[in-house]
């Protein structure tokens, strides 16, 4: 990545770091804190990594990290084609059940309108609403229970 001044740099710096937030300001003094560093007349502040997330299943305390921007939940049918990524194994849980979102650090959680219904916090969830998760709620998947973690 070749370094450029003002906010090519600062637009190059966000492609190269992108699940990393920072802030990038101009460079007006020689003395800087032990937080930024100096690079061609920019300040870079210190970079914090963007929130990460896990559900735990509550019956056996199995981890599950939330990897990815869009996630479906649901139990895999290779006959149709369903290959969800989380699998939940259990005969109430849909091939498509519900989807978890990571816009930025900010999860939701979005039931498909399955059967088996999804709850949040023990409230059914309705069909195609996004619904925001918080550190410690708990999530049901058809009669599967999990919790969501932030770290």
């Amino acid at each position: 990545m070749a370094a450029q001044e003002g906010g090519s740099f600062s637009n190059a710096l966000l492609a190269h770091l992108g699940c990393f937030s920072f802030q990038v300001r101009r460079c007006e003094k020689e003395s800087l804190s032990s937080t930024r560093t100096r690079k061609r007349g920019l300040i870079v502040a210190m970079m914090t990594p963007a929130k990460q997330a896990r559900l735990i299943v509550l019956a056996n305390g199995q981890p599950i990290p939330l990897a990815w921007e869009v996630t479906l939940v649901g139990r895999q049918d290779p006959t149709l084609g369903i290959f969800p990524e989380i699998n939940l194994a259990d005969n109430t849980v849909a091939g498509r059940h519900a989807y978890l979102r990571n816009d930025q650090g900010t999860f939701t959680v979005e039931n498909v309108a399955s059967l088996h219904l999804t709850r949040l916090n023990g409230t059914d969830l309705p069909p195609h609403q996004e619904h925001l998760l918080t550190d410690g709620d708990i999530l049901h998947f058809g009669a599967v229970a999990l919790r969501f973690e932030l770290y």
